[in-house]
C-alpha cells in the first residue's frame, strides 16, 4: 500500500508518506486504513497517476489508526477519504469513498490550476 513504509504496515507518523511534487499547487491528503478493501483498490490507481502525473500534485497519506488530529480536522468518517486543496486558490474538495481513475483525474483537473498537464 501507499501507506507501507520500509515494508511495515502503516506508521505512527502523520503523514506517513509524501509522494509526487511537494512544490505543486495541488495537495492531496489520502486517508486510508490497511484493512480497507476499497483502499486496496485505490493503490494501483494512485500508482498509475503518480507515475504519469506526479509532477502536478503532492500526495500525503494518512493511516486513520494513527492520525487522529488530521482525521478530526478534516472530519474523516471512514476510509478511503480524500482532501484535495489548491494552495493558490484556497479551494478544498473532500471526497469519501472509492474513486475510479477517471473520477480521481476529474477531481485533480478541477482542483488544479495547472490542469492542462493532466489528460
Amino acid at each position: 500500500m501507499l501507506g507501507f513504509k520500509n515494508g511495515t504496515l502503516g506508521s505512527a507518523e502523520c503523514p506517513d508518506i509524501i509522494r509526487g511534487n511537494p512544490e505543486a499547487d495541488l495537495q492531496i491528503k489520502y486517508f486510508y486504513s490497511p484493512f480497507c478493501p476499497h483502499c486496496w483498490k485505490e493503490e494501483p490507481i494512485f500508482k498509475d497517476i503518480l507515475d504519469k502525473h506526479g509532477n502536478t500534485f503532492s500526495l500525503e497519506t494518512y493511516d486513520i489508526r494513527y492520525c487522529k488530529e488530521e482525521t478530526d480536522k478534516y472530519k474523516v468518517i471512514g476510509a478511503p477519504t480524500f482532501v484535495f486543496s489548491n494552495n493558490n486558490e484556497n479551494k478544498e474538495v473532500k471526497q469519501h469513498g472509492f474513486l475510479s481513475e477517471e473520477q480521481l483525474k476529474e477531481i485533480i483537473i478541477s482542483t488544479n490550476t495547472k490542469h492542462d498537464r493532466i489528460k
